[in-house]
């Protein structure tokens, strides 16, 4: 391949370093000292990132096709980390969403440790997905993403955390939230949306659903999270309607900043929507009673990850007695590297591979002529 061609080449990192210098130079400050996009000119100019990350095939790509209004017979598997972005040029306001989409489930969080910075806190959103079809991993999947958002935060500033908080509380209290004061919020929006609904609707134990479904609004509600449904429905009938509206009003409140409806559904056997600030515990009631039965015992990272946590714990113990541990493939946290090619990478590896196998011939050759010096002195 010719040299001007191998040049042209961008890595993954080559965009997210682009990126930080673009968002860097057009970002300014607000007199409370966080960093925004400037919106006093006429033509107004911001840009946001999501997130979107959750358990392997929970309907992330999907989702993101959704949003975009994209529409694909069959929707491509994601590789690694990928890039998108989305343009709405509305009343004299351009906003640009950039989407980051995170494959692999639990394995490749740690590619997320470079999203979020000082310059884009005030203008980050996650969205963390989940298959209600496996209940078995749900409970343990929010668990184990909110540990990764809050992971996110080790390189901001804790004054500016601190003034994110204060933000999202305020936003909490707009929809009248009376636990405010109990509650652990994120600096920024986070929304939980549980995929497949259509799927849970026809599985197991009724009651044991709707307790799932409760401890997902305590989960929520107790780091000041949105939690929704979603599903595949039938054209034209109420479930879609209301799926697709809960969906573009949460998106459309994260990324263009409208008013979502206040209209929530705490059904806990029916499709859930609730905009963070708007449950109660309360509402929610008591931790439910687990099923009789020893159950499984925790994997060793549920029991690390809710150690001094009793109200986890005890969420977790019923998920587990009700539906039984998460799936091995939902904890994996190793992955196969080379099920996500980047050529120029591949490329030094390999050839790191092969300088290492030189050197280590050359070693053995000296090796063996030392030996042998040894056995002729000798």
């Amino acid at each position: 391949m010719p040299d001007d061609k191998k040049k042209q080449i961008k890595t993954l990192w080559d965009i997210i370093k682009e990126k930080r210098l673009n968002s860097d130079s057009n970002e300014s400050k607000t007199s409370d000292g966080i960093e925004t996009t400037d919106e006093s000119t006429p033509t107004k100019h911001i840009e946001k990132d999501l997130l979107i990350m959750g358990g392997k095939k929970s309907g992330k790509t999907s989702l993101l096709y959704n949003v975009k209004k994209k529409k694909a017979d069959q929707v491509p598997a994601t590789i690694a980390l990928e890039y998108s972005n989305m343009t709405k040029n509305q009343n004299y306001k351009v906003t640009v969403c950039n989407f980051w989409e995170l494959a692999g489930g639990r394995a490749l969080t740690t590619l997320t440790n470079d999203l979020l910075r000082n310059s884009n806190a005030s203008s980050f959103s996650v969205v963390i997905t989940v298959d209600l079809s496996q209940p078995a991993n749900v409970l343990s999947d929010v668990m184990y993403f909110f540990d990764v958002v809050d992971t996110m935060f080790q390189n901001i500033d804790e004054s500016l955390q601190e003034k994110l908080v204060r933000k999202a509380k305020k936003k909490l209290s707009y929809f009248g939230c009376q636990d405010i004061d109990k509650i652990n919020v994120f600096p920024i929006p986070v929304v939980v949306i549980g995929t497949k609904y259509d799927e849970l609707s026809s599985m197991g134990n009724m009651q044991h659903l709707k307790n799932m479904a409760r401890g997902l609004r305590f989960l929520c509600h107790s780091r000041g999270a949105s939690l929704l449904y979603s599903g595949k429905f039938g054209k034209g009938s109420n479930e879609r309607e209301h799926s697709d509206q809960f969906i573009s009003d949460i998106f459309s409140y994260f990324i263009f900043d409208k008013k979502p409806s206040t209209k929530f559904h705490f059904d806990d056997a029916g499709l859930i929507r609730v905009i963070a600030g708007g449950d109660s515990f309360s509402s929610i009631g008591p931790i439910p009673p687990p099923p009789p039965g020893r159950g499984p015992e925790f994997t060793k990272a549920d029991e690390l990850m809710v150690e001094g946590r009793p109200e986890y714990e005890k969420w977790l113990r019923f998920s587990y007695k009700s539906f039984g541990a998460p799936t091995e493939a939902a904890t994996n946290t190793s992955v196969a590297l080379d099920a996500y090619p980047e050529p120029s990478v591949d490329q030094m590896r390999s050839q790191k591979q092969q300088e290492l196998v030189r050197y280590r011939a050359v070693i053995r050759k000296e090796l063996d002529k030392k030996k042998r010096y040894r056995a002729v002195q000798s």
